[in-house]
């Protein structure tokens, strides 16, 4: 305690809350006086607080070299259009003077804030962290149990990083959540669910049956996290440390901050348990464990809702869903009409849709378990022609290889009607030509990059499939080169896509380069790419991913930094466009007039402050339809941009007209945003920490805490970084207003990125940022882990409800009817 008394005492501090409170007053200083139970929070030459950060509140504190960050999730009375609850408040506190105690000062006010900071510092061992299972159940809640749980909960386990170690899974089955009792019960210190009371009643029974079960029950620890329809268990325990303040229990039922707070804070409550005997011989298990009462509640399975099948004999016909791939591991069977379409290129088959079957075993409906395999619907396709993307064909004399077994809920006993949904695919040919499938992960993410089988096989699952369940179908084409484009058909392809809805995904990197010149897959020459699209547009079926044509030329194109460098909100890098004839007939000279043109715009765009020196720190060049930073190159001067001008036309196979050249902005660390219905969902700071000796950025490494990136990248100052990302913000909106003049729909997600240097060139106060990239969908998701399935289900929504007019009350689309193309601002 003396070491926190040290800290604050006679000390000065910057304050600002998150969200603010009343008197709140970030430009003035502050000193913290330190109670037993409590900082106050005092402006400087008053004696009055603004502000109070109880201890029983504090749910981590973490900081930069000057700054402490304390999170709350303190109590919230009962309001006139409001219940009680609990809300997360964050205060920042910048400590004026320096102080080589911060880190210290930080942990200690952390566990006297928990209670426990004589038995830390007593303790002769080093502290570990809690390992902590947590499992979700998506179907809980309405299907709403995920997304709390990214919303409340991820954040704040993340702050509390140094105490937590959490493992996170999603159920599936009331059988795979006891399982998962049972084969990790020792090896976690705490079990968390997330979704009703069912999860954590299963979750017991698997624990309970093993040998020491009792003992495990006993001595493990459990936390629930209210995601479900009822959260009996989850308010019961709330109720026990929170009834004093909230009073009513009806005021917190669902309470997610009220159950964090607990969880974070270590609070642990004993409930009475129930031991029931069956005495049934057939039962599994005889004894079942049980709380609250007799019917401890309701489990939702994810992926076996009630079917309508019943039993089935061997030899009924039935349909079954197919899909090609629902994982990137899967073999690539896909099933076409005609020999033909199999061997010649491009390959053109159906890749998931309802297909004729029938079954080979006999199928119990009640003794269906998503555990057991053997206890799945076991089918023999009828279709017998199926080919892989090596053109080879699939043996179907040997009927083994057309077995599947399916869950009860992907088949069907009668023919299906119309799909919803029709997506026209267009992808890579080969998996084995050109490693599309040997991403880099640091930099891609886990959905990879968006020419590889495993970004697809999130689209479908995360986005086509989790919109329009199994009422849609897939038909691919599967190219390798810009003659497979010219061979299709648009009007062949609209005839052969029967749903009331259409839509076409492309999932190749257009660029202005000839055919394979590298070994490098997925590339694609841009003008039979974009012929393709237009043509498929034309006939009625719209683009919907990556953008429609028009959009999706005109970002990768990188036309629109020179259009908008102009616009001061915008913040783009003075930018200027060099024509390939200019520089091929005489590169100094081109080079020469490139400068003084670049020069000029610095001056007009900076007030004419940078008048003496435009270019401090030389000029970047770069080419449009060009992907992964490959065509970017530093020139610190006129003869450095002559020759790499001159290189990057003069690269094998390249048919650029022209070449971009901008101002070189000051970077310190790049920031990136990710940005899904025109709402900022998750902020990464990245840097190259190179340039080679040919001017290309090199040794790519990437943060996602602000006080961490300040610390290793910005001179340890969090609110400038802060400053930064309210201008970045600004930037977003205003980018925005000008794409709805490009599009009407505008984008389902971007991802942004921002070059930004401590200070300005031009010597004014503040940070340098300018926007240096745009990423069209398809964008890397690394360390973006909601990205999948957030940026999916949108595009799967916008499948549905901006392409065909729909008044079928059957079609998939009628949950969506409240959806609306308005994006959400992020300065609101």
């Amino acid at each position: 305690m003396d070491l926190i008394h040290d800290f604050f005492h006679d000390a000065l501090f910057f304050y600002r809350s998150n969200p603010s409170v009343k008197g709140d007053q970030p430009k003035n200083r502050f000193k913290v006086t330190v109670h037993s139970d409590k900082l106050s929070i005092v402006p400087e030459g008053s004696n009055t607080p603004i502000d109070v950060v109880v201890f029983e509140d504090i749910v981590a504190v973490n900081h930069g070299d000057l700054t402490m960050q304390i999170t709350l999730l303190e109590a919230k009375p009962k309001g006139c259009f409001s219940k009680a609850g609990r809300r997360r408040r964050d205060v920042y506190l910048k400590r004026q003077q320096s102080s080589n105690t911060l880190d210290l000062t930080a942990t200690a006010l952390l566990h006297y804030a928990l209670g426990d900071l004589d038995e830390m510092v007593n303790s002769a061992e080093c502290p570990t962290r809690t390992r902590v299972l947590l499992l979700i159940n998506p179907a809980s809640g309405k299907g709403k149990a995920e997304n709390l749980y990214y919303k409340y909960a991820a954040p704040l386990f993340k702050l509390a990083g140094d105490r937590f170690a959490v493992e996170t899974v999603k159920t599936v089955s009331t059988q795979h959540v006891r399982h998962l009792g049972m084969d990790n019960a020792d090896k976690y210190d705490a079990f968390i669910t997330c979704g009703g009371d069912g999860v954590m009643h299963e979750l017991l029974q698997g624990i309970y049956h093993l040998p020491d079960g009792q003992y495990l029950i006993k001595h493990l620890r459990f936390g629930m996290l209210p995601g479900g329809s009822g959260n009996g268990l989850s308010t019961s325990a709330v109720y026990s440390s929170e009834k004093d303040f909230f009073g009513d229990i009806a005021g917190f039922v669902g309470d997610f901050n009220a159950a964090m707070r607990l969880i974070l804070r270590g609070k642990t409550t004993s409930v009475d348990a129930a031991m029931i005997s069956v005495d049934d011989d057939s039962a599994e298990n005889k004894t079942i464990i049980g709380f609250l009462n007799a019917t401890w509640g309701f489990f939702s399975d994810q992926q076996s809702p009630k079917s309508n099948i019943g039993d089935l004999k061997a030899g009924t016909k039935v349909w079954v869903f197919y899909q090609m791939q629902k994982s990137p591991r899967d073999p690539a069977w896909f099933a076409v009409d005609t020999h033909v379409q199999g061997y010649n290129r491009p390959q053109i088959g159906w890749t998931d849709r309802w297909q004729p079957a029938v079954v080979i075993n006999d199928f119990k409906e009640a003794e269906f378990n998503p555990a057991r395999h053997e206890t799945y619907v076991k089918v023999r396709y009828e279709h017998r022609i199926w080919f892989d993307r090596e053109q080879d064909v699939l043996n179907t004399t040997d009927t083994r290889n057309i077995e599947q077994a399916y869950y009860p809920s992907d088949v069907r006993l009668t023919e299906p009607s119309t799909p919803s949904l029709s997506v026209f695919v267009v992808r890579w040919g080969n998996p084995n030509f050109g490693n599309v499938n040997e991403y880099d992960w640091q930099s891609w993410g886990e959905a990879g990059s968006n020419v590889s089988d495993t970004y697809i096989c999130h689209m479908m699952q995360k986005g086509i499939r989790k919109v329009a369940k199994n009422d849609y179908e897939v038909l691919s084409a599967f190219v390798t080169s810009a003659e497979d484009l010219r061979k299709i058909s648009p009007l062949a392809i609209r005839q052969m896509l029967t749903g009331r809805h259409k839509a076409a995904m492309y999932f190749l990197w257009p660029t202005a380069f000839e055919d394979n010149i590298t070994d490098a897959g997925g590339y694609i020459d841009k003008d039979a790419f974009f012929e393709l699209m237009v043509g498929v547009e034309a006939m009625g079926v719209p683009t919907m991913f990556p953008h429609p044509s028009h959009l999706l030329d005109t970002i990768v194109s990188k036309a629109f930094y020179a259009h908008l460098c102009t616009i001061p909100d915008l913040h783009m890098p003075p930018t200027t466009r060099v024509s390939r004839g200019h520089v091929v007939a005489s590169p100094d000279s081109a080079a020469r007039l490139t400068w003084e043109r670049l020069s000029a715009l610095c001056d007009m765009t900076s007030g004419g402050v940078q008048k003496k020196k435009p270019l401090p720190r030389g000029a970047i060049a770069k080419l449009g339809y060009s992907w992964e930073a490959a065509d970017v190159r530093t020139c610190d001067n006129i003869g450095e941009l002559s020759y790499q001008m001159l290189d990057l036309f003069e690269q094998k196979g390249c048919k650029v007209d022209s070449v971009f050249v901008q101002q070189r902005v000051p970077v310190d660390l790049e920031l990136r945003m990710f940005v899904v219905n025109g709402k900022v969902e998750r902020i990464l700071y990245t840097r190259f920490r190179a340039v080679n000796s040919a001017g290309l950025f090199i040794d790519f490494e990437h943060e996602t805490k602000t006080a961490e990136a300040a610390k290793k990248w910005f001179r340890g100052d969090v609110p400038r970084l802060q400053e930064v990302e309210r201008i970045c913000y600004h930037i977003i909106d205003q980018f925005y207003k000008w794409m709805d003049t490009e599009s009407v729909y505008g984008s389902p997600a971007n991802r942004f990125d921002f070059l930004v240097g401590y200070d300005r060139d031009d010597g004014t106060a503040g940070p340098s940022v300018y926007l240096g990239e745009v990423g069209e969908l398809g964008f890397s998701m690394v360390d973006f882990p909601e990205g999948p399935r957030k940026v999916f289900k949108e595009i799967g929504i916008r499948c549905l409800k901006t392409t065909q007019e729909c008044n079928d009350e059957s079609c998939c689309c009628r949950p969506f009817s409240n959806w609306s193309p308005k994006r959400k601002r992020n300065e609101e």
